[in-house]
């Protein structure tokens, strides 16, 4: 947390003390409830994304229900990450990159979209009102809490702006995005799916004219 981009990120959100903000505390702290309130008692660990091994290990071994009431309890209880589940059903690794504000994108993937066999990059975005809504539920906030009402990190218009700032990182590297909105998660994977072969299908063509 005394790292100079953690501090950006803070003051991105709107927030001034990390262990004391639900938003930095939700992920990057191990958080327990003491008092009926949430405390970080040590740093960022497997828990503080996939949550404790004992509710994996209540999932998986809950062999009532079969396995795709499974993936969808892994899914609810945030051990999974939905749309990486469809594509991975269908061999397609995957992975998610977030774009967070004044913090620059990492030099290490934006490499890989030029190399030959590179991966694919698509834009997932979707309508302010949702995202603010999704963050909403995601910090348990109530819009009348006087704590999150100047909190940037749910301010509309300030999400309005990362928005408008993806879309043009997007097609400044010339990247095909996705509106999720309105979306179910099967219909994006498999429009990513849709876009992955295309792709190959280019390359095959392309290599079969070099060839002739």
């Amino acid at each position: 947390h005394k790292h100079k981009t953690a501090k950006k990120i803070l003051k991105a959100v709107g927030e001034k003390r990390m262990k004391k903000a639900a938003v930095c505390a939700t992920c990057h702290y191990t958080v327990v409830e003491k008092k009926g309130k949430p405390k970080p008692v040590a740093g960022t660990s497997c828990e503080s994304c996939h949550g404790p091994a004992s509710e994996w290990i209540a999932i998986h071994n809950n062999k009532k229900v079969d396995k795709a009431t499974r993936v969808k309890q892994s899914v609810d209880s945030g051990i999974k990450t939905p749309t990486c589940i469809f594509l991975a059903r269908q061999g397609i690794r995957a992975a998610n990159i977030p774009l967070v504000p004044h913090v620059p994108f990492p030099e290490r993937a934006l490499k890989l979209k030029d190399k030959e066999n590179g991966p694919l990059f698509v834009g997932l975005t979707e309508s302010p009102d949702r995202l603010v809504g999704l963050r909403r539920s995601r910090l348990k906030a109530d819009e009348l809490d006087k704590h999150h009402q100047n909190n940037q990190y749910l301010d509309l218009d300030r999400i309005e702006e990362e928005i408008r700032d993806a879309r043009r990182f997007f097609a400044k590297n010339g990247w095909p995005v996705i509106d999720v909105t309105r979306r179910s998660i099967e219909e994006t994977a498999a429009e990513i799916h849709i876009m992955l072969q295309k792709r190959r299908k280019a390359k095959a063509a392309s290599g079969a004219k070099q060839d002739g």
